[in-house]
This record gives C-alpha cells, sequence and structure tokens, in this order.
C-alpha cells in the first residue's frame, strides 16, 4: 500500500516469477515458483489525485528496493493499456512478445528492467513490509 500521511494513495502488487510467459490475468497463481528468477510487477495503481505528485515514482523506487531485497536483479511487468512509454520513463524496456499475454489485451507489452541503481532507499510502508518479510521467509 502506499500511505499518504493520513490515508492510503494506491498500491502495488508483485511477486517473484521465472522465466517465459507471465502470469495470466483473472487467475489463482496457486504458488509462487521455485527457483524464481525475476521480480514481477503485476499492478500499480494511484488514486488521481495523487498522480502528478512522484507517488508513482517512489512506488517503483520501492519496489525496486524490494526487489533488491529479495535478491532479484531485474523486475519484469507487462504494460497495458498504452502505458508503455510510462513504464520507459521509469528505465523499462520492451521484450519480445510473450506467448501467454492475450489476457492483458491486444496492446500488451512485456518490459523489463535492472534493478541496480532504480531504488532510493524509501521505506516500505509497514503492511506492505510486513507482507513482504512474510513471502521472504516462505518462499
Amino acid at each position: 500500500m502506499l500511505e499518504g500521511k493520513s490515508d492510503i494513495g494506491g498500491y502495488v502488487v508483485s511477486h517473484p516469477w521465472h522465466e517465459g510467459d507471465p502470469p495470466a490475468l483473472n487467475a489463482c497463481l496457486g504458488e509462487l515458483p521455485a527457483p524464481a528468477t525475476h521480480y514481477y510487477l503485476h499492478d500499480l495503481a494511484i488514486l488521481p489525485e495523487r498522480r502528478g505528485g512522484g507517488a508513482g515514482a517512489a512506488a517503483v523506487a520501492t519496489l525496486l528496493d524490494h526487489a533488491a531485497a529479495g535478491g532479484f536483479d531485474r523486475v519484469r511487468l507487462v504494460a497495458v493499456g498504452g502505458s508503455g512509454r510510462y513504464w520507459a520513463r521509469h528505465g523499462f524496456t520492451a521484450l519480445a512478445p510473450a506467448g501467454k499475454t492475450a489476457s492483458y489485451g491486444a496492446d500488451a507489452q512485456v518490459m523489463t528492467r535492472p534493478v541496480a541503481g532504480g531504488g532510493s532507499g524509501v521505506a516500505l510502508a509497514p503492511s506492505f513490509r510486513g507482507d513482504a518479510e512474510r513471502r521472504a521467509r516462505n518462499p
């Protein structure tokens, strides 16, 4: 969760994943893959009134810090709805199309970026940090 001074301004859903196809939308993961090869950014949502003030950049930096702490060297995502330019501004580059992106829509674009040099030292919100620590202990 992205916490403000008095409320929640957005959320990030992310998890370890493996080479190959991204996880299908609207499907239960079942379990996380072992071994995982990268960190996967499944969803980032910021409330409209929080956009444009750096909340998205702070969320990406926090996610990169979290991925680095988990020992991952890269983050992947599927850009949808024309969001590829947004993600490119945050250092993501397009990969060759993956086979299972149909559930993401016709314009889905698999993107990746290295973790190194991307974090900011921004602290994870307590609820996010607790979830991350539990996942790290129980991969």
